[in-house]
């Protein structure tokens, strides 16, 4: 994402090791043991969804309905099943830890220290889980979103803008808190980089990323028959109460 391909094609050994370790440490950590409440927490939903009962439709949801859709399409391709669920899990260490090692050599980082850096960050990211977890879902795509935010700057990428409501959008819909905390921060400090820097260019990216984000959401709710206001009252009022 980061990275010219010249520099990935050199790399690509180092990115098949951090991928098979990131991998492994989650479903070795998935498999050490059992909480019932937890470890089993979207095997249900997933399942749910596959057989046609959908959440916030025909569901209470408690925590973000993105890991439930995701969970589903992990056991719709794999199969309904622990392997399925751990490979969940496993996919979100993967996609972290590249983010930050692509992060890390963005900003000339030794491939050697991005390399312990990553390793040590897929050994404490998803494994202290080990299976799909919301709030570890909402970490992860708001660190996407502050790592995205910073390249964006920094590249003055008009994609990464386009790009940077969606991550933002993933990780509230991942789960409401922390993730609302930080997208506050972040929106203090967009403002800000916006109102100094005057790049008009990107901030039209940025709008438009956010509309267009906006609007798949309606159409999604649309096409599932998911009434706005039970989103609304499941998703935003109701955690506000606890």
């Amino acid at each position: 994402m980061f990275l010219k391909k010249e520099k990935l094609f050199k790399e690509a050994t180092v990115l098949i090791a951090i991928l098979i370790y990131a991998y492994s440490i989650t479903w070795y950590s998935g498999n050490i043991g059992i909480i019932p409440i937890d470890s089993f927490g979207f095997l249900d939903t997933g399942y749910s969804i596959i057989q046609g009962h959908l959440p916030i439709r025909d569901f209470w949801i408690f925590t973000g309905l993105l890991v439930d859709y995701m969970e589903a399409i992990f056991l719709y391709l794999f199969g309904n099943n622990w392997n399925s669920h751990l490979a969940h899990s496993s996919f979100m260490n993967i996609l972290a830890t590249f983010s930050l090692y692509f992060f890390l050599r963005e900003y000339d980082l030794k491939i050697s220290y991005s390399t312990f850096y990553c390793l040590s960050f897929a050994t404490l990211c998803y494994p202290v889980s080990g299976t799909p977890f919301a709030y570890l879902h909402a970490y992860i795509f708001s660190l996407l979103a502050i790592l995205c935010f910073l390249i964006a700057i920094k590249k003055r990428n008009n994609f990464l803008w386009f790009l940077f409501p969606y991550v933002c959008f993933f990780a509230f819909l991942s789960m409401q808190t922390p993730t609302a905390y930080i997208l506050v921060i972040l929106f203090f400090y967009l403002v800000l980089y916006f109102v100094k820097s005057r790049e008009f260019n990107n901030l039209i990216f940025f709008l438009s990323g956010s509309v267009s984000c906006i609007i798949l959401f309606l159409v999604f709710l649309y096409l599932t028959k998911t009434p706005l206001n039970n989103f609304f009252y499941q998703y935003i009022l109701f955690p506000l109460t606890i």
